[in-house]
């Protein structure tokens, strides 16, 4: 039957366009391309049965990393298990669409991958033999080439709240599915005790960008800090490492915890209402482009605050006019919205620094043989701004401005998809980056997450609006 319909979609597209077909034809051909893109097998270290794919891409050129344009498959954690949830959700509501439930069962083993031995932590990496030692396993990327002993062993960093917050979501909507029935009891006890309180280490980042210091609120790294060691910056050859040897505190991991904590019962936890206070006053301080320290889409923030009230955490709910409002004076005339590097003096001092890092110490690494690989690459990130956006507000309080809203950028959305062998996706954008330093060099793009975000974001305006025409 699905290939029948494949067959019938695919010559539909001959006498059809982005135009002409409907929000319901658009959400059946992305699940088609998600059917299309997901590993049906295991091949030992290139990919696992049940991962999406995504690409770690070298924006610009990073010192010790490599040239710009240097870009390589990566398997990692956040990405599938974010794709599940998405069409979990998409499926809690929508069973008639049954491609989903097959994706499902096929990813569930995947995440359980990252999960430490022993623990309710998960990690962006698997881990692999370590290169030094194979008896020592390290995380790490299966593609992305490591040339140094410093960046492989700074590289081999511990599980996080991020990855932990999105494979639970994961496991309780496999119990609602009746495909998992090992959902965590007590999610609050994993996080509580990575708090910002009480440490001595600040990091560089939280303290130029809004000065949040003791906020209170949910660490990124699951993991002690070198508490005021001059050499907490260096890595350890062989146990796991936090980036810089300080932890920081994110909006979007806060947000993304919040999730977790919701689906699990558990916003009485410890650090719940610091982590919201620290999250509103970054919305009401329009720090859009900054308090997301991995995240550099402008409206990945937006997206993941609507998540998370939307599951249940009311303590975020006095940032929604402020969500609202910024989205709706940020829309692009076309109907799109746009997220663009910032270029405040920080950011320039960084850039400058390693691009004489490079010429000076790595001559032979400047070349443009990889810059074909980032031909095609929206700087602006239009579509995955639009799909961020656009499905945020699809979540929060509606009013004549937002629907206006909405329906332009579905109109946006449908003019920019793409039409494939009887399948519709996206070109992914940015969803995450290497943070920092790197945020605005070394990031991830996936076509899949970005078709999962476009097929829900459909659906959820036919549901809303009654009707199937962008």
């Amino acid at each position: 039957m699905i290939l029948v319909s494949g067959i019938l979609f695919a010559l539909m597209f001959h006498v059809s366009s982005a135009e002409t077909l409907n929000a319901h034809e658009l959400v059946q051909g992305s699940l088609r391309y998600l059917v299309s893109e997901q590993k049906q097998e295991t091949e030992g270290d290139d990919h696992y049965q049940g991962e999406w794919p995504s690409f770690i891409y070298n924006d610009e050129p990073i010192y010790l990393l490599g040239e710009k344009g240097k870009t390589a498959y990566d398997s990692n954690c956040f990405t599938t298990a974010s794709i599940r949830n998405t069409l979990a959700a998409l499926y809690l509501k929508h069973s008639e669409y049954s491609e989903i439930l097959p994706m499902l069962r096929l990813s569930k083993d995947y995440v359980e991958r990252y999960r430490d031995e022993g623990t309710d932590q998960y990690g962006f990496w698997q881990r692999y033999p370590s290169e030094k030692n194979p008896e020592i396993r390290v995380r790490r990327p299966n593609h992305y080439r490591l040339d140094s002993n410093f960046i492989r062993e700074a590289a081999n960093v511990p599980a996080d709240a991020d990855d932990t917050s999105v494979a639970f979501v994961g496991r309780f909507f496999d119990q609602k599915l009746g495909i998992g029935t090992d959902a965590p009891d007590d999610v609050g006890t994993v996080f509580a005790p990575h708090r910002d309180r009480h440490r001595w280490n600040i990091h560089y980042y939280n303290f130029i960008y809004g000065l949040h210091l003791k906020t209170g609120a949910f660490l990124t790294w699951l993991y002690h800090e070198k508490v005021l060691n001059p050499l907490a910056p260096l890595p350890h050859k062989s146990k796991p490492n936090i980036p810089y040897g300080a932890n920081e505190v994110d909006c979007v991991v806060n947000a993304n915890v919040l999730t977790a904590l919701a689906y699990g019962h558990a916003l009485d936890t410890p650090g719940v209402t610091r982590a919201c206070r620290f999250i509103n006053r970054a919305i009401r301080r329009k720090e859009f482009d900054r308090c997301g320290v991995y995240y550099p889409n402008r409206y990945h923030l937006h997206y993941a605050v609507a998540k998370a009230i939307e599951a249940g955490a009311s303590c975020l709910n006095e940032s929604e006019d402020g969500l609202i409002r910024d989205l709706i004076s940020t829309q692009n005339a076309d109907g799109g919205w746009s997220s663009t590097k910032p270029h405040d003096l920080f950011q320039k001092l960084g850039d400058g620094l390693n691009l004489i890092l490079i010429k000076s110490i790595e001559k032979d690494r400047l070349s443009t043989r990889s810059l074909k690989n980032l031909e095609g690459i929206d700087p602006r990130d239009r579509v995955q701004a639009t799909l961020y956006a656009t499905n945020a507000l699809l979540r929060l309080r509606r009013n004549q401005e937002t629907t206006k809203a909405i329906d332009r950028g579905i109109r946006f959305l449908s003019q920019n998809a793409l039409f494939e062998n009887g399948t519709i996706h996206w070109k992914g954008g940015v969803f995450f980056s290497g943070g920092t330093l790197i945020r605005s060099a070394m990031r991830w793009r996936s076509d899949s997450y970005s078709t999962a975000i476009g097929a829900e974001t459909f659906q959820m305006f036919i549901d809303q609006s009654g009707g199937t025409q962008p």
